[in-house]
């Protein structure tokens, strides 16, 4: 797993909100990985080190359940 994966997961919301298409709209991916990538770069100093310390637990316990059902 990968910083930008935890980020998708627990900033879910922001990113969606940064997206100006809808899901089933062609442009969407695109979009998508642009919103991840500015969320990404404006996290705060405290979300970067969430998502960081998120990201050595999942990689080192496994995903939890409801990450993994999504």
């Amino acid at each position: 797993m990968k910083i930008r994966e935890v980020i998708q997961h627990i900033h879910k919301e922001r990113i969606e909100q940064e997206i100006p298409v809808k899901p089933n709209d062609r442009e969407f991916i695109g979009h998508y990985q642009r919103a991840v990538t500015t969320i990404h770069e404006n996290l705060t100093g405290d979300q970067l080190k969430e998502a960081e310390d998120k990201l050595e637990l999942w990689n080192k316990e496994g995903l939890p359940e409801d990450v993994r059902l999504k």
